[in-house]
């Protein structure tokens, strides 16, 4: 089984770069019902057991995959695309020197997949009426994440995280919260494009989102929400003008409180003793245990981590080991993540990605208010997500493919300006 898993990882690189090219605009379409998709994968995610082998997850996946082959020959290979491709050829490397092989090949796929999206994102929505194709679908998805929601509280279905039989988000988890993320930061240039009954309808689903979120009261959600519209409004090219809609609409939100008052007031109640115990919490204790461990290891395992995305079975082993051996549970923080598994050498790689985006955004030059609505949208992208990376999302499809699918096509935008 093992050696079957070190022939698949590298064939998935390798047949990126043989598969040749399509044309037909119709099965290049299918690209944009991926965000449909995964929103219907994860708000169903729960209603499946467990130990279930065929859920809307695996089936998303197999999905995916198979279209990011579809597209193989139509992806770029320039050097922000090779330079991604080349840091996922080093967690291939890292694979077979896991005690667990299966465990970080189901990992490394679903890093795989979103970061790949970044590509697809980049060679195949080459202007702004496909990025408002894009869009358009992105608002259906949150249609089916928002309209699940309110199923679930009619007829009481799915998890009521953090409080008991309080607000049942179905079947999802409260992970979902992140994709509605990236859709109040995308908003701008979706209502761009949309007239009419068509904003209304997204404004109505912007101000659901943001409630949503503030009562399921995931707080990296929260947070992300806040520093998101500060950073928006620092490279915003309409400061003034943001400002304003801004404004009102935390007004709409504070005329609709009395509304869900009472079950954000329950939840915020119990919610409340974790935040007196945020030092405490698993991601703050695991930042020291992942310093202790790595503080006692060789050289080399500094440099190039062990047990890439494994980290809970090596835990698990090491029962001796701080708090958090002899338990096992997956490190949470993405830095943790990837320090402890793929080493200085792979944290510094995937930041360094990170870096030259940001860099090659920040000092694009443009008059254009679009280009510069873009700019701004995508620093704020790229902000959030790094903030978000501190609660733990690069394991998640969902979420991180949206993200990066958007990173990929504003930054093929910007750059070849095609705005």
């Amino acid at each position: 089984m093992n050696f079957v898993i070190y022939l698949i990882a590298p064939a998935l690189l390798f047949f990126i770069f043989v598969i040749p090219k399509i044309k037909n605009k119709y099965l290049l379409e299918l690209i944009f019902a991926i965000p449909v998709l995964n929103a219907l994968a994860d708000v169903t995610t729960n209603y499946f057991s467990p130990n279930a082998f065929l859920t809307t997850g695996v089936i998303r996946t197999f999905i995916i995959i198979l279209l990011i082959y579809l597209y193989a020959g139509n992806i770029v290979k320039n050097k922000i695309n090779m330079l991604i491709l080349f840091f996922l050829a080093y967690l291939n490397l890292l694979l077979p020197f896991s005690s667990d092989p299966l465990v970080s090949f189901m990992e490394y796929i679903k890093v795989f997949i979103s970061l790949l999206m970044f590509l697809v994102g980049y060679s195949l929505i080459k202007n702004p009426h496909s990025l408002s194709k894009l869009n358009k679908y992105v608002t259906y998805a949150v249609v089916v994440i928002i309209g699940q929601i309110i199923i679930a509280q009619i007829f009481q279905i799915g998890l009521s995280e953090y409080v008991a039989d309080s607000f049942y988000i179905g079947g999802g988890l409260v992970q979902i919260t992140y994709s509605l993320v990236i859709f109040i930061i995308v908003s701008p240039i979706i209502k761009k494009y949309s007239k009419g009954k068509r904003q209304l309808f997204v404004n109505i689903l912007l101000i659901s989102s943001v409630i949503v979120i503030l009562i399921i009261l995931r707080r990296i959600s929260i947070a992300a929400i806040i520093v998101g519209t500060i950073v928006y409004l620092v490279f915003s090219p309409q400061k003034l003008s943001n400002t304003k809609k801004i404004i009102a609409g935390i007004c709409i939100l504070l005329l609709s409180f009395p509304i869900w008052q009472e079950t954000f007031t329950e939840r915020f109640d119990a919610r409340s003793k974790s935040f007196e115990e945020l030092e405490q919490e698993s991601r703050f204790v695991e930042i020291t245990e992942v310093y202790i461990d790595l503080s006692n290891s060789n050289f080399l395992e500094i440099l190039v981590g062990k047990e890439i995305f494994n980290s809970a079975n090596y835990f698990l082993r090491n029962v001796s080991f701080g708090e958090l051996g002899g338990i096992y549970r997956q490190l949470h923080t993405d830095y943790m993540v990837l320090l402890h598994g793929t080493g200085v050498i792979g944290l510094l790689f995937y930041l360094y990605i990170h870096l030259r985006w940001f860099l090659k955004v920040f000092y694009h030059k443009t008059k254009n208010v679009y280009g510069l609505e873009l700019r701004a949208i995508f620093v704020t992208l790229l902000v959030v997500s790094l903030l978000i990376s501190f609660s733990g999302s690069i394991s998640t499809i969902g979420y991180r493919s949206l993200l990066m699918l958007y990173l990929g096509a504003i930054y093929s935008l910007l750059v070849n300006r095609r705005y």
